[in-house]
């Protein structure tokens, strides 16, 4: 059973995906020729906990690459798309508390349908996630670490008309 305070059960500490927004809707039609069209998706996570979690910075290497979506074909095959994890240029990695109740949005451009990445048209199942396995280290505060994912949605990729 959860800690106690003042005999009121306690909520876990920890992210939940609120939700995920794909401006494309549940079609994304491929670009010209089929390549060249980024993958937008919006991670809405929250806090649902009594407690502030403290999560990295997404804006600085070691958060840059937490949030990601996985496309998951008809055949079963999944496909990870996150963004590429960004270089230090110079200081200390920073992180962010988000308070109970509040929520932290991952705006992400993910992919563009070229070469080896390519995703061939279909119907595909989008399951966002986020995660974390670096812990943080004195005299920083202690990183939330694991993984939670959010409901899947279907989606359909399209051939452009001619």
């Amino acid at each position: 059973m959860a800690a106690t305070l003042a005999g009121l059960p306690q909520r876990p500490a920890g992210p939940t995906i609120l939700s995920l927004r794909l401006p494309d809707g549940d079609e994304w039609t491929l670009g010209p020729r089929a390549i060249g069209r980024p993958f937008l998706a919006r991670i809405t996570l929250t806090n649902e906990g009594d407690a502030p979690i403290v999560l990295w910075d997404p804006d600085n290497s070691e958060g840059s690459a937490c949030a990601s979506v996985t496309l998951t074909d008809e055949a079963g095959r999944s496909t990870v798309l996150r963004p590429r994890p960004m270089r230090r240029a110079g200081g200390g990695p920073t992180v962010v508390s988000v308070p109970p109740s509040r929520v932290l949005i991952y705006d992400l451009e993910l992919l563009r349908l070229v070469g080896p990445e390519s995703l061939p048209p279909g119907r595909y199942t989008v399951t966002p996630s986020y995660e974390n396995d670096r812990k943080s280290s004195p005299p920083m505060p202690e990183v939330w670490t694991g993984k939670v994912q959010g409901e899947p949605q279907a989606i359909r990729i399209v051939l452009p008309e001619p």
